[in-house]
Formats: C-alpha cells, structure tokens, sequence
C-alpha cells in the first residue's frame, strides 16, 4: 500500500476510493507514480523506494501507533540478553512478536492471517533492512528504534495536516475548528457534546489567524509524553491547583521542552472549559489526549502485554540466581 492508504486505514470516516471496492485494486507503476513527499526525510521514503508498505509492515507499523514508548523500552531491555543496549535482529523479532501477540492491532488481525503466517516483519520487509540493513548484520538500539516511532507519528501528523490545509484553502494553516476537530477524531465524545465544544471554537475564533503546522506538531510532540503528562497532572490535582493555560505550558517546557504557543493553549483550553472559566479538568483531558495520540488502536494495560513482561522479567531473574554464572 501507499503513504495515502495507510493514512486512510487509521483515519475515521475516510474510506478507499469507491472505485476499488473490496475485491478490485489498481496496478501501481513505482516509477510512473512515485509520492511526492513534502519533506523528504520522511520515514515513509526511507523505507524503501518509492516508499510502499507490505501487509507484514502495515501490521507493526499499526503496533507502534498504539503501542507506549515505555513499554517498548521494557521489552528492549528484557530481550537484550548481553545488556549492551543494542537488538540484533532475531532478538528484535522476539520483541516485535511479544508486543504483537499481546496489543488489541495484532490479536484483531490474528484471524485474518494465514495459518502459517507470522506476527513478524518478514525477511524483505522495508522495516527490517532499514532497521538492520540490507544484510541484517547492524543491531538496533532502544534510542534509534524510539527516534524512529517518533519519526512515524510526525509524518502522519504532516499528512493529516496536509489534507486538512487542503480542505480550509489557506496554504500552510488550518482553522482553529479544524485543529479542533483534528484533537477530537479519536475522543470517543458522543456527538452531541463534540458539536458544542467545537461550536465554542467556531464562536471564539470566528476571524481567528488559523494554526501553522509548526504549532500543531508542538503540541503532539508534547502529547508524546502522555503517561509523563498525566502524572504531572495528577499530583497537581491531588494539591487541588487548577490546570490552566500557564500551567500547561509550563509542564510542557519542564518535562518535554516543548513550547506551546499562547494560540495552541487558548484553543485547547476553550475546547475543553465547559463551564468557561479558563480551568480545565485533568481526567477529560487526558483520556482525549490519549487516545488521539494512540488513534484509537490503545490496548488497556490490563490486556496482559506488562503483566507479561513482569513475569518474563522475574522468570528471567530467577533463572539467573539459580544458574552457577550468578553472583549472588
């Protein structure tokens, strides 16, 4: 699949071209249509040329959306036997397998794949030689494998941006309703109440000056530390001080070192102030945050995938005190 049929598998309400339907496809030329990326060091173009994506690639690349940055590092470090930092690849395809086995992307796509099948990106896939280059010989460290998940986000983020900016008409900003909409697309807010949080936009900013790209992925790279964010917030909540627009974008520079603009703020703080006081309440907030940053795909983390990675953790321990390499 291209960039733009990933973009529209994660997106609510887009579907494929009716044209294609469920048994037809169109026959891609690489060469007579490659993507024209708007920035060229995307992580789509890296992977490979003209920058497709197989089934295999789709699969972890849906893992990664709705998988914690957190929860990777653990696995990372559980499956680096010599503890150097570094994967190689047979032992990054046992993290991809545990994490795909375990998130509610690949036990949804379990049934639809063959039987002999596997969870893991397959010997020609793009992700494996980006990873470990084209002889599998390089290691993968937990910093590059997060720039990379990171990397990811930002791309879709542009081209979401890029759709958007093409509806409004205005080159290179989008309408405060529309970053509004874009904040609300995974919120799981009956539609009843999205329409009069937007409907507060639209009043507020009704001649408003719009929101640059460069804001927006400001305020997803904040986003990008949710789980940081949210016990922040927490124990801001526990003192019982109000979440205001200083104080957002004060745990956005200490814990991200992100700045949020005074726009950005202002629209988040009017979309989610119901009794428009200019506080907002922590538990709305973050729920919506963190399913947006997820795109919906978010396991519970009572699935099993931490328990899981507890448990192979204490085995792992155990086995070492029992084995006649320990120190103890």
């Amino acid at each position: 699949m291209t960039p733009e049929d990933f973009l529209r598998s994660i997106t609510p309400g887009v579907m494929q071209p009716r044209k294609y339907g469920l048994d037809s496809f169109k026959i891609y030329h690489p060469d007579k249509y490659k993507h024209n990326f708007s920035d060229e060091t995307s992580i789509f173009y890296k992977l490979g040329e003209n920058g497709l994506i197989s089934y295999s690639d789709y699969l972890f690349l849906m893992t990664l959306l709705s998988t914690s940055p957190s929860d990777f590092v653990l696995a990372f470090k559980i499956f680096d036997i010599n503890g150097d930092g570094e994967l190689d690849k047979d032992e990054f395809l046992k993290v991809q397998h545990l994490i795909m086995s375990q998130t509610k992307v690949g036990q949804r796509h379990r049934d639809h794949i063959s039987h002999n099948a596997s969870f893991r990106v397959g010997p020609n896939s793009a992700l494996a030689r980006y990873f470990f280059g084209e002889d599998g010989k390089k290691t993968l460290s937990a910093s590059k494998f997060l720039e990379f998940q990171k990397s990811l986000y930002d791309d879709i983020l542009r081209m979401e941006f890029e759709r958007r900016d093409a509806l409004d008409g205005v080159d290179g900003l989008i309408k405060e309703s529309s970053f509004g909409e874009h904040l609300l697309m995974y919120a799981r807010i009956p539609d009843k109440k999205q329409k009069i949080m937007l409907k507060r936009l639209k009043k507020k900013f009704k001649h408003g000056k719009g929101v640059t790209f460069e804001e927006t992925r400001a305020f997803f790279e904040f986003l990008y530390y949710i789980e940081d964010i949210d016990m922040a917030l927490y124990f801001h909540r526990l003192a019982g001080l109000p979440i205001d627009a200083q104080f957002l974008q004060r745990v956005a520079k200490k814990i991200t070192n992100v700045e949020l603009s005074d726009h950005v703020v202002d629209i988040i703080i009017t979309l989610f102030d119901d009794n428009m006081d200019g506080k907002l309440s922590n538990n709305e907030l973050i729920a919506v945050m963190r399913r947006r940053m997820r795109r919906g795909l978010e396991t519970p983390r009572d699935t099993g995938l931490i328990r899981l990675l507890d448990a192979l953790a204490t085995c792992g321990k155990r086995a070492y005190q029992a084995s006649p390499f320990s120190l103890n």
